[in-house]
Parts: C-alpha cells; sequence; structure tokens
C-alpha cells in the first residue's frame, strides 16, 4: 500500500481496490490531499486488473481515543455506483410490492370477518 500521509488532522483518504469481490488498501492521502486520492482512485477505476476503485474518508482516533468524524464513502466507481442504485431500486421495489400483497391480504381477511358478522 502506499502512504502518501504525514499523520497529521482528524482522518486520512484511503483509496480501495475491489478484486476478486473484496476491498482492499490501495494507497492512502492526508486530509488536505482529495484530489490527488479521486485521481488515483479514477485511473485504477479505469484499470481492468481491478473490478473497481472508491475512495474512503478514514478517521483517526484523537488522544481521547475517540474518533472525531465518521468513515465516509467519498467516491465510487460509476459503473459500481450504477449497480448499487440499480440493486437498491430494486429492493425498494420488492419492499412495495410485498407490503401492498400484505395489505391486500388483511383487507380480505378483515372483509370476510365482517361478512360471517353479519351472517351469524
Amino acid at each position: 500500500m502506499t502512504d502518501q500521509t504525514d499523520n497529521k488532522g482528524d482522518f486520512f483518504y484511503g483509496v480501495m481496490i475491489l478484486k476478486e469481490g473484496k476491498w482492499t488498501p490501495h494507497s492512502k492521502y492526508d486530509q488536505d490531499s482529495l484530489g490527488s486520492a479521486l485521481a488515483s482512485a479514477a485511473s485504477l477505476s479505469d484499470n481492468r486488473e481491478y473490478e473497481g476503485a472508491k475512495v474512503m474518508r478514514v478517521p483517526l482516533k484523537g488522544p481521547s481515543g475517540k474518533m472525531t468524524v465518521e468513515p465516509k464513502e467519498m467516491w465510487i466507481s460509476p459503473h459500481l455506483k450504477a449497480r448499487m442504485e440499480a440493486r437498491t431500486e430494486a429492493q425498494i421495489l420488492e419492499g412495495a410490492r410485498k407490503s401492498k400483497e400484505q395489505l391486500a391480504k388483511a383487507h380480505a381477511e378483515h372483509m370476510a370477518s365482517l361478512q360471517k358478522r353479519q351472517e351469524a
């Protein structure tokens, strides 16, 4: 892994590569080098040796042992982002379909119980 940090600040930018379905660290940059991290990730994203690349903001623990910022994905290969958005959309549609089925079933059961009461 390439380390281009000076270990100052609350976080660093980590460039990760996706290979064989697993994310692994590739390089890291200090918090003032987002542009360099993005350029590196974009270049790696175009490399056919890897399935994709992303830039993460990775927090460092402060003197108290607590992290002052949260980890955050800053950039991901465009083809992976599109795939993830499509998967999320499919999950939302599936959830809506299941909810509609459950509501229809509950309504049918309720109507059947009302009909039985009226018949009795």
